[in-house]
Order: C-alpha cells, then sequence, then structure tokens
C-alpha cells in the first residue's frame, strides 16, 4: 500500500495538477484523501478499542490500558479529521470561532493555538511509532512477549516516518530554500494513517491466528 500510494500520488502529480489537488488537498472543502484519512482513523480505532477492552479484562498491570486509550485516542482525531457535524447538517460556524480557526470550521486541530503544535506533533507521533517498533525485536527485554505483539512491526517504519520527514522538510527546511517545497501534506498523512490501519489489523489477524501468544499479556 505504501508504494502503491506513493506511485498513485506521484504520477497523478506529474500527469494531472487539477486531478491530484482534488485528491490530496487539504483544507475546506477537503480532497478526497481527508475523507479516506477519516474512515481509516475511524475503522483503526474500533479495532485498537475491541482489543483493548479485551486486554484490560484478561490482563493485569497499567500496560493492558495502552491499547484502549489509544484506539480512543484515534477514535478523536478521526472525528476531528473532518467538521462532520457541520457536513451532515450544514450549519455556520460562529464568528467566534470563525476567526481563530484556519480552515473557519467547527475543529479544534484548526485552531490557530493548536495548530501551531500541530505539524510538530505529527513529527514526534511519526518518530515515536518508528521508534516503537525497535521493542518488538526478540532480543528487546523491556516487555513480555505477549505485549510485544501489540506492537508494530518494523515494516511499518516507512509509513510512519514519512509524516515526520514531510513535516521536518516542509517546515524547518523549507524557508531554507525560498519556499521552494509544496505542501504535500495529505500525502504523508495517508501514509501515516494506512501505516496505523495496517498495524491494528495485523494485530487481529495475528490475535485470531495464534491467540495462545496473546494470553496473560501482563506487565507489572
Amino acid at each position: 500500500p505504501f508504494f502503491v500510494v506513493l506511485a498513485f500520488a506521484v504520477a497523478t502529480y506529474f500527469i494531472d495538477q487539477n486531478a491530484y489537488w482534488f485528491v490530496f488537498k487539504g483544507g475546506n472543502p477537503e480532497g478526497v484523501a481527508e475523507w479516506f484519512q477519516a474512515f481509516f482513523y475511524f475503522f483503526a480505532s474500533l479495532i485498537f478499542m475491541r482489543l483493548g477492552v479485551r486486554l484490560v479484562k484478561n490482563s493485569k498491570g497499567l500496560v493492558r490500558y495502552l491499547p484502549l486509550l489509544f484506539g480512543l485516542f484515534v477514535l478523536i482525531v478521526a472525528l476531528e479529521e473532518i467538521s462532520w457535524g457541520q457536513k451532515l447538517f450544514g450549519f455556520d460556524t460562529p464568528e467566534e470561532i470563525a476567526v481563530i480557526n484556519s480552515q473557519g470550521e467547527l475543529t479544534l486541530h484548526n485552531l490557530y493555538p493548536v495548530q501551531a503544535a500541530l505539524h510538530l506533533a505529527y513529527i514526534f507521533a511519526g518518530l515515536a511509532l518508528s521508534f516503537l517498533t525497535l521493542f518488538r525485536s526478540e532480543t528487546s527485554k523491556s516487555l513480555k512477549p505477549s505485549l510485544k505483539n501489540y506492537l508494530p512491526s518494523k515494516t511499518l517504519i516507512p509509513y510512519f516516518i514519512s509524516v515526520s520527514v514531510f513535516y521536518f522538510t516542509f517546515d524547518y527546511v523549507n524557508p531554507l530554500v525560498g519556499g521552494l517545497i509544496e505542501n504535500h501534506q495529505e500525502v504523508a498523512e495517508t501514509m501515516f494513517i494506512l501505516g496505523i490501519l495496517i498495524w491494528a489489523f495485523s494485530i487481529q489477524r495475528d490475535k485470531q491466528a495464534n491467540p495462545e501468544n496473546f494470553r496473560n499479556a501482563s506487565h507489572k
């Protein structure tokens, strides 16, 4: 999926700019990619919360709450990705909110104080999830084997690190080259959520295929 999305983005960009920006446009109204991202976040959140609830019931230790909390966080991101209420009911944004929201809609992540830190949050999130894959290593003794099965595999690093590389380049390198780098954030963000969704599906698949590997997932 990583290379399919990348090839599609590159090919569309060089073949038809209008088609590219129709798909990967950010803002309000959203491009096609943002709608896919919202649904991907939603599906991933449901899987993580379902797995998390079972882990809380069948395990011990504080670490057992992490998949559930992560699922709840991903659900918030899904709800924030698109201004769902306005899309469904067509009401206007109050003027008091519109003046402090970069897209003039009812979304928290587009409020100017939040948005100032959003790109940096993506950089750290991509790096953190990439680093998390190291704890799945067989040689790592930080977690019990059963808990390692909930961690992402190293094959997902390109999905996670791409959003860090893009935002670091766009925010910190772009000013040094006179703003020559275009804003392709929706491509990077699509890669990021694809990685999270594949991660969720892989845990669910492995749990169904090898349930014994997920038993007694406790960490004191």
